[in-house]
């Protein structure tokens, strides 16, 4: 799912910023409300998004149908997410699948992992500190002039399930299924349409997340700090494995500027890269040999039967014995 997320940039900011993916924009500047930046987006506060007809514009988290006619009642309806799944089943998103579809534009999103009671807040966001676009959709009350929008979310990929078992659909400007979803032509969908174009994905080579004060779960509390990283650490997703570097600095996250690399700082491996002892363990500062178990069983057959030997062997020689003393008893008697 997707609660809380950043932008944190202003009006003016966002519009230099979204520029530089080449999008068409017809809003001006001018116009453009240069709204402050925020690092705790949170529903029911208003926030920009670009629709399919190339519009930035502000509306509030949490979507109201264009159907609801009490606006006091409203609330029972606002959803700030929608599951990819039910678009094309549910009459709650039918109508803005089909006419109203966006993007929302955001420097990185918050999840939550659940350990026990505990719920940890991360931060997701991108390597280059560009805008990130999640898929979108909207509506409007016309007769309140009241646009509400959702995003859509879909089941987390496999690299992404240790944090939540959902995430928000990721879309890269000038791809095909950027271009399928903004496509303002197309007002009908199919469920095969929809999971092709809103493919919940993680590219490892272009995201990158921290651990982040838990200060973010208050919808109150609101400032830059909100995205610092805890410990100073960040890690990234990089063929499977998690490195751990320097968190980046404030110059380094304001926007074009020249990134720097950051250097390494320490890694971690996963359990099994690690070499393992293959035929001794260490066991309270001593090699215990292992055999195996085919070989092991068979020295212990062995072992009771040469016992076995020995004590019929014994017993045989017992046996003789006393039968030679009751022989020599007779004829001593005979003898008499």
């Amino acid at each position: 799912m997707c609660g809380r997320y950043s932008l944190g940039c202003t009006g003016n900011q966002l519009y230099d910023r979204v520029s530089t993916y080449n999008l068409e924009i017809t809003t001006s500047k001018s116009s453009f409300f240069d709204h402050p930046a925020s690092y705790n987006v949170a529903p029911t506060q208003e926030a920009p998004v670009y629709t399919a007809e190339h519009e930035l514009k502000y509306m509030k988290w949490g979507l109201v149908p264009h159907w609801a006619r009490d606006m006091s009642s409203a609330q029972q309806y606002k959803t700030f997410n929608a599951r990819k799944e039910n678009l094309s089943s549910s009459k709650m998103w039918t109508a803005p699948c089909n006419h109203n579809r966006c993007v929302v534009p955001i420097t990185g999103y918050y999840e939550w992992q659940n350990k026990g009671k505990t719920k940890i807040p991360y931060y997701l966001t991108r390597k280059d500190r560009r805008i990130m676009f999640l898929a979108g959709m909207y509506d409007c009350v016309k007769s309140k002039e009241f646009f509400s929008y959702t995003i859509i979310t879909g089941p987390a990929p496999p690299n992404m399930q240790w944090l939540h078992f959902r995430m928000p659909v990721v879309l890269e400007p000038n791809t095909k299924q950027w271009d399928e979803w903004l496509n303002p032509s197309k007002t009908d969908w199919t469920q095969k349409e929809l999971a092709d174009a809103l493919k919940t994905e993680c590219d490892e080579n272009t995201l990158e997340w921290w651990r982040v004060n838990t200060d973010v779960g208050k919808v109150t509390n609101n400032g830059e700090y909100l995205i610092e990283p805890v410990n100073n650490e960040v890690h990234q997703f990089f063929k499977g494995k998690i490195e751990t570097v320097r968190a980046p600095t404030k110059k380094e996250r304001t926007p074009f500027t020249e990134k720097k690399s950051m250097p390494q700082k320490s890694s971690l491996k996963h359990e099994d890269e690690q070499s393992l002892p293959k035929v001794k363990e260490v066991f309270e500062g001593e090699h215990v040999n292992y055999e195996p178990r085919g070989e092991k069983r068979e020295n212990e057959l062995k072992q009771e039967s040469g016992s076995s030997n020995k004590s019929s062997k014994s017993k045989k020689r017992s046996i003789k014995d006393m039968l030679r003393s009751r022989s020599s008893g007779k004829r001593q008697k005979l003898e008499k």
